[in-house]
């Protein structure tokens, strides 16, 4: 399941040279192809191939997106040697490097490249990546230079999703600023502690049926509900009711995660993260600085960084991160090494980012192409950190996810369903 991957899309342009009088030829586009397959035994619909850069891998594993896609109609899959249907995919003009390719198998037909709430793996999709080996459960990464095309490259589409993507609300949010947070209590929390109740925040499961356009639209949900005569109110994990929770209803998936079997939570997968003494709990949450919201002419909303092109900074934030600090006993709040649908989650906001460079440049941190900065650090300024607002990203554990703000809130979609709110979906974090 961790190998399911989110297909988002992002725009990926040349740019000239910095030097116009200097003449060189362009580097030589490369080329991938092989076979996508599926195990189903219906009709194949229409399926989606996703090339990443192998050091930017996508959720659940990375916050990628592709550089980019292509089509495969279901009306091109026909049965192969083994059983399997299969059709050729290919990909071109790509640069240089090594990659990793994904699939999706749009099933209920409510992909859409151009709309972010439509970009997702939703229940009843099929997922697949290309892997290391057929024994292997491992993303296999394909480099490809000089302009070569590297073919035969198998795909499979070998997992169903079997939940719906983490649809959810800041309940707490205020309709003008969102949550508020502070820089100055991040900075007082302490070199070696993050205890501080007032970096608390609550995401919530939402549904979402809205009309983006005639014939496109976004229905998600309904979300899970507690069961009955249960508040949630005051509580860090409130529980869906598993008696009434339908397969496909929205929820977040909450897992505590014991990989080595030895009955204790595992500490966080990160060095970073473990040595703060955070555990392996998903979803993954992250917020990213997206700056001030400017109204257009039409009435939606638009945010503007202000930050160079390439330039990200980006928080993780822990499900139960204050509450397993101080007690790390999982089962007040359920079951360890199972993943299980809660209501809402309290959620703590962590004062390390990580600051991307403009320009994929590398920093100076061994983790990847970013730098840490620590809010904490004597020698840090408050202000090293943007002020402002923050998107904010649940990360499943199936790799499916969710960010508010998204076309939702900000253009105003008009819903489908009158007891439905599409402006839950305009929260924000807000940073001071």
């Amino acid at each position: 399941m961790r190998n399911a991957l989110l297909i988002a899309l992002t725009a990926c342009t040349w740019q000239a040279p910095d030097n116009p009088n200097t003449l060189s030829a362009p580097p030589l586009p490369n080329m991938l192809s092989g076979l996508v397959s599926w195990p189903g035994d219906a009709n194949p619909a229409d399926t989606f191939i996703t090339v990443y850069e192998a050091d930017n891998p996508g959720p659940p594993t990375g916050l990628g997106a592709p550089i980019t896609l292509a089509t495969v109609t279901g009306t091109s899959f026909t049965s192969d040697t083994t059983g399997l249907l299969s059709a050729e995919w290919a990909v071109g003009d790509l640069p240089d490097g090594d990659f990793l390719v994904n699939a999706l198998m749009d099933v209920d037909g409510d992909f859409h490249p151009f709309a972010d709430i439509l970009t997702g793996a939703t229940c009843g999709d099929w997922v697949g990546t290309h892997l290391e080996t057929l024994e292997s459960t491992e993303p296999g990464v394909v480099s490809a230079r000089g302009g070569v095309e590297v073919d035969s490259l198998p795909v499979v589409l070998g997992v169903e999703m079997s939940t719906e993507r983490p649809v959810f609300q800041l309940p707490d949010a205020d309709s003008d600023t969102g949550v508020v947070l502070s820089r100055q209590i991040g900075k007082q929390s302490g070199s070696d502690s993050l205890l501080t109740a007032s970096m608390l925040y609550t995401v919530e499961t939402d549904d979402l049926q809205v009309a983006l356009a005639d014939g496109l639209t976004a229905e998600l949900g309904p979300a899970c509900q507690p069961p009955s005569g249960l508040s949630c109110d005051g509580l860090a994990v409130c529980p869906c009711d598993p008696e009434a929770y339908q397969v496909c209803d929205t929820a977040l998936w909450l897992w505590f995660v014991d990989d080595d079997g030895d009955g204790a939570i595992d500490p966080y997968p990160g060095d970073l993260q473990a040595e703060a003494g955070f555990s392996d709990v998903w979803p993954r949450i992250y917020i990213e600085y997206i700056g001030e919201p400017i109204t257009q002419e039409d009435g939606s909303v638009v945010y503007e960084s202000g930050l160079a092109e390439g330039e990200r900074w980006v928080s993780e934030n822990f499900p139960l991160g204050l509450e397993l600090l101080t007690n790390p006993d999982v089962t007040a709040y359920g079951p360890l090494g199972v993943p299980f649908p809660v209501r809402s989650l309290s959620v703590l906001w962590s004062p390390i980012f990580r600051h991307y460079w403009p320009g994929g440049t590398d920093g100076q941190d061994v983790n990847g192409p970013f730098d840490y900065l620590d809010l904490r650090a004597a020698d840090v300024a408050v202000d090293a950190v943007p002020a402002g607002h923050y998107s904010i990203t649940v990360v499943s554990f199936t790799g499916q996810t969710w960010t508010l703000p998204n076309e939702a809130g900000l253009l105003s979609l008009p819903s489908l369903d009158l007891q439905d709110d599409a402006s839950t979906q305009a929260g924000v974090l807000f940073i001071e």
